[in-house]
């Protein structure tokens, strides 16, 4: 599990809302990447397959966590 903590960031914001807007019109590049459509989809087709699975010891520990953090949130 990772947990992604999205920072208020009006420059970078504007940096990911400018690269959307490229990539939908079509330009040839949005970016100068370093890899190709290709590697990109294969990557994609790679993410896709993989299912990880978590042990009992994880699964628990992440359930009373969660459980924690909710009744936090109502305790507030």
């Amino acid at each position: 599990m990772h947990v992604m903590i999205d920072e208020p960031d009006d420059d970078m914001d504007i940096q990911i809302a400018t690269h959307i807007v490229k990539v939908h019109q079509r330009r040839e590049r949005a970016f100068n990447v370093p890899y190709t459509m290709a590697q990109v989809q294969r990557y994609i087709r790679y993410a896709r397959s993989i299912r990880p699975q978590i042990n009992e010891q994880v699964r628990l520990c992440h359930k009373s966590q969660h459980a924690e953090a909710v009744t936090a949130t109502h305790d507030t």
